[in-house]
């Protein structure tokens, strides 16, 4: 129910999450993950799902 409100009031807009559940994630054009102030890696979910060893212990917190 929360992301098909997101979709209809959020599109076109740029919204900036701290955390967020996966399916949440999964909806994002571009997620920045950030460690000591700086971003670490960005992408989409699934990019980061397959590409970057440490997304899948931040999307499982």
């Amino acid at each position: 129910m929360i992301n098909s409100v997101y979709e209809k009031t959020l599109t076109g807009k740029t919204i900036v999450f701290l955390g967020g559940c996966e399916a949440t994630l999964s909806s994002c054009d571009k997620i920045y993950l950030f460690e000591n102030k700086r971003v670490i890696a960005s992408g989409t979910h699934k990019a980061l799902s397959q590409d970057y060893p440490g997304y899948h212990l931040v999307k499982n917190q």
